[in-house]
């Protein structure tokens, strides 16, 4: 997409910030975005509204501020936002306004900063990068809280802050934006991500995820009854299931707290150790265990209960955060919607109760097997990469069949699905104990002789793959220094001691570069020996918290395949989107992207018969900074839902 932001263009770049009633259970800190904005309690104080570099002005009241839209027109306007998706939908839900484009200093801060800043709150980039007069002063949000009716003295003072809000937001704009126009993707995403939660278009079946609901609710009701546990309480409780697991013989398994740094049991879904306990010989206490696991796992359950509150108040606002993992620079979901719509995995029953509203026909497309592409690509499988060239070609299938000796055309499903676990895990350096629970969360039960027998295979046969863990190992020993090693691999991805967020890392083609803030070696108390690790950012309990993360050389090169795939299939979905809307229709959009899949609605009345042709040939060609890469897609024109799409 050749998307040419106009940067600091004071005539057509605005900065806006609403002002809005909250009270102790409104507000923002209880509920999320959508459910406040579309509540009956809503209210806004007013409006700050900057026109480029000219002094913030403040719109009082709620239909003063409905005046001011009735009356001003956004044609060839770019609004600047912190957190826009907030203001964004409260200008299309409350004031009636379609078609707004929107920039976001909360996402450009992502883009810029990634891992490095411990936040991307408003108060903490003004404390960050802002003078004192800019930055954050919440006297005036105080002083109406839970006042709908405002005195003129306090409109007054919450203008005042409104103002200051609107000028740190520009201010903040201005730092971040020259430096992250570098990268048109991202500023095309931003624009792109904040339409899908602001203009949203995609609805939701009320009456499906009511069904779902309840079906998750009965099938771990089931699960219960399989297992030694009398109440769910005893299954959740981790006191007292580790109780249970006494009574049956086995010492709970326990680890050291990231958090607390004490000792606390082991029973996530993370922990190999209570993992294994799926495998024991006791059958009470392997069912004991898969239970929990399932009556633990609350996705399902809780998406379909909020998405079902959000398909009564209206169309799905679409909540992804650009930058959102914070060192690869991948998107991720928030909760603004209604839920993470990230976790839309390919079984996900939720998928089905999405769908386009009369008139609209929903194109889903699927950049094919891309993380795999790139990976082999990356590392010189060049036999592995030109067999991809042919349509046909399945690699899994292949490495299935050398894994099971038998011809290709004899390979079943079943033990495809093998072949594919193995390669989409193994080529990111998983061990035999990592493969088998990968394996076994696929519904695939193997013996730990055959897990290994399955690693050695495919570390002899792509030997490429596993040469590039060393090379990037190489590069981690060098970077730690404060030395770069030069690879083959330098024209796609290039180690640097600095990157734009100031700190080593790896610069990319795709765009955005991995960046390892304070990489250094540490000894590891645990492991019992010296490892290398970065710090990042995690949030607990809804604050910042600094997070250790190890890296090693393979770990290095999964961040760098996923955000090259990140790269390609967001360039490929931005490209997309610029065809349907320039050439097809205006109305046509971008309404939802899920890992490696761009979804599409499109007026139906004005489809082309060559539509399809032209979105695969999108997803199809190889990107200009890598062109020899091979690239296919999976594509459904006309799918009924989500869940329906054959991609």
């Amino acid at each position: 997409m050749s998307y040419v932001p106009r940067l600091f263009d004071t005539d057509h770049t605005w900065t806006l910030d609403f002002e809005t009633y909250y009270d102790d259970d409104y507000s923002l800190k209880k509920m999320s975005m959508e459910e406040y904005v579309r509540h009956p309690l809503f209210l806004c104080h007013g409006v700050s509204v900057k026109r480029g570099e000219r002094p913030s002005i403040w719109i009082a009241g709620h239909q003063r501020t409905q005046k001011f839209f009735n009356n001003v027109s956004f044609d060839n306007v770019l609004l600047v936002g912190q957190n826009s998706k907030f203001d964004g939908l409260i200008a299309h839900d409350v004031f009636g306004q379609t078609g707004l484009r929107w920039t976001d200093t909360m996402a450009l801060a992502a883009c810029k900063y990634g891992n490095v800043l411990e936040a991307q709150a408003l108060w903490y980039l003004a404390k960050t990068f802002l003078p004192r007069s800019l930055q954050k002063d919440k006297a005036a949000l105080v002083e109406v809280k839970g006042k709908r009716l405002l005195t003129p003295e306090e409109s007054h003072a919450l203008g005042v802050y409104a103002n200051r809000d609107t000028d740190s937001t520009w201010e903040l704009y201005k730092i971040f934006a020259g430096v992250v126009s570098q990268y048109p993707l991202e500023m095309g995403l931003i624009e792109l991500t904040t339409r899908m939660f602001t203009d949203p278009l995609l609805l939701l079946d009320p009456l499906m995820l009511d069904t779902l609901y309840k079906k998750e609710v009965a099938e771990k009701q089931v699960m219960l009854e399989k297992c030694v546990a009398v109440s769910m309480e005893q299954v959740r409780s981790n006191q007292q299931f580790a109780a249970l697991l006494q009574t049956l013989g086995v010492e709970p398994p326990m680890k050291i707290s990231e958090t607390t740094g004490k000792e606390t049991f082991a029973f996530a879904k993370s922990d190999r150790d209570f993992l294994d306990l799926q495998l024991h010989d006791d059958k009470r206490v392997a069912q004991l265990v898969k239970s929990r696991l399932r009556i633990k796992s609350s996705i399902e359950e809780t998406r379909a209960k909020s998405y079902h509150e959000v398909s009564l108040r209206g169309a799905w606002p679409v909540d992804l955060n650009v930058s959102g993992a914070r060192t690869t620079h991948r998107l991720s979901g928030g909760p603004g919607g209604g839920g993470n719509p990230q976790n839309l995995g390919k079984k996900s029953k939720l998928r089905s109760a999405i769908y386009a509203p009369e008139g609209w026909q929903m194109v889903v497309c699927d950049s094919a097997n891309i993380e795999l592409r790139d990976a082999m690509a990356l590392a010189g499988e060049r036999e592995v990469v030109a067999a991809m060239r042919d349509p046909k070609f399945d690699l899994y299938r292949s490495f299935a069949a050398h894994i099971f000796g038998v011809p290709v055309a004899g390979i079943t499903k079943e033990e495809r699905d093998v072949g594919k676990v193995a390669c989409l895990s193994l080529q990111y350096g998983s061990g035999a104990l990592r493969f088998r629970w990968t394996a076994f969360n696929w519904g695939i039960e193997l013996t730990m002789a055959q897990c290994e027998h399955i690693v050695e295979l495919y570390r002899a046969t792509f030997t490429h793959i596993t040469r590039a863990w060393d090379v990037w190992g190489q590069v981690l020993r060098m970077l730690e220094r404060g030395m770069v090693e030069e690879t083959s691999m330098d024209h796609l991805a290039k180690a640097t001691l600095r990157t734009i967020a100031g700190c080593p890392g790896i610069n990319l083609a795709s765009g955005l570069p991995i960046t390892y803030p304070n990489l250094r070696r540490e000894y590891d108390a645990i492991k019992g020996r010296q490892q290398y690790v970065y710090d990042t950012w995690t949030r607990d309990g809804g604050r910042p918290r600094r997070k250790v993360a190890a890296l090693w050389g393979s770990k290095i090169f999964q961040h760098i395949c996923q955000a090259i795939a990140k790269g390609i299939v967001l360039g490929q979905v931005l490209e997309t989107d610029q065809y349907l809307t320039t050439e097809v229709d205006p109305r046509s959009r971008t309404v939802l992207t899920v890992h490696d899949e761009g979804v599409f609605c499109v007026p139906r009345e004005s489809v082309p018969d060559d539509m399809g042709p032209r979105i695969t040939k999108i997803f199809s060609t190889p990107p200009d900074w890598w062109l020899d890469l091979p690239l296919d897609c999976d594509l459904d024109l006309d799918a009924p839902t989500y869940g329906d799409a054959r991609t």
